[in-house]
């Protein structure tokens, strides 16, 4: 794991090019990458949401800016990188608070102990060399539905250069969840996914009634990212 500074910017990586998290430190408000700009749609599919779940801290700007503008959210974010957690705190301003508990572990073991249902959960997680074997596996995303609180979302960075992967991701949670959008964030390889098991999805004019609200009190447009927002499978 390594940070890196570049002009106005810090960086996380994990022994290659590809960044992590990325953080202004003279602008702390703004998320710098735009599939956590993408991912943040969440706040618009479940806008009465308390509990957040984050599987994949990294350096923590999407917990960082919840934590920042929504005081009512009440936060766990797990990952099994120590150090990346480390450096979250010391080069990357995430703040250490009673809304946000930090948890060193692997994702799928935290799942299987938990008993805390959320509304929105964040899956961000990578290794230096992809996305964890354990999300390949059916168990996986047994335990994420479980771990939905009613009304909840799963928000999935499926970001993959391989396409086979992809499609095989958006298989596993067709079987899981009902209602499913996804948008890209950039490239075609970066993929946001958002499911949930609700029974019916907000129409398309309450999705944009809320992300108006949320534009106009976050540092944040989401308004462009809800445009791309589409119904998939």
């Amino acid at each position: 794991m390594q940070v890196v500074e570049r002009q106005d910017r810090r960086e996380m990586r994990f022994g290659n090019r590809v960044v992590q998290s990325a953080y202004a430190p003279g602008d702390p408000d703004h998320l710098l990458l735009q599939y956590t700009q993408a991912m943040m749609l969440g706040f618009v599919l479940a806008p009465q949401a308390h509990h957040v779940l984050h599987i994949g801290l990294g350096g923590g700007s999407l917990a960082r800016f919840i934590h920042r503008h929504f005081p009512q959210v009440q936060q766990v974010a797990v990952d099994i990188n120590a150090q990346a957690i480390q450096a979250a705190f010391e080069f990357f301003d995430l703040p250490r608070s009673p809304r946000l508990q930090v948890v060193h572990g692997e994702g799928r073991a935290f799942l299987a102990q938990a008993r805390q249902q959320f509304d929105l959960i964040f899956l961000d997680a990578f290794l230096a060399e992809g996305a964890p074997v354990d999300e390949e596996e059916g168990a996986f995303w047994v335990l994420l539905a479980e771990r939905l609180a009613p009304g909840g979302w799963l928000v999935n960075n499926a970001w993959t250069s391989d396409r086979s992967r992809l499609e095989a991701r958006m298989a596993q949670l067709k079987r899981m969840f009902g209602v499913r959008f996804v948008t890209k964030a950039g490239s075609a390889s970066k993929v946001m996914l958002f499911a949930s098991q609700v029974a019916l999805a907000p129409s398309r004019a309450q999705m944009m009634e809320q992300a108006v609200l949320l534009s106009d009190s976050l540092p944040l447009d989401l308004n462009p990212w809800l445009a791309r927002l589409k119904v998939w499978g």
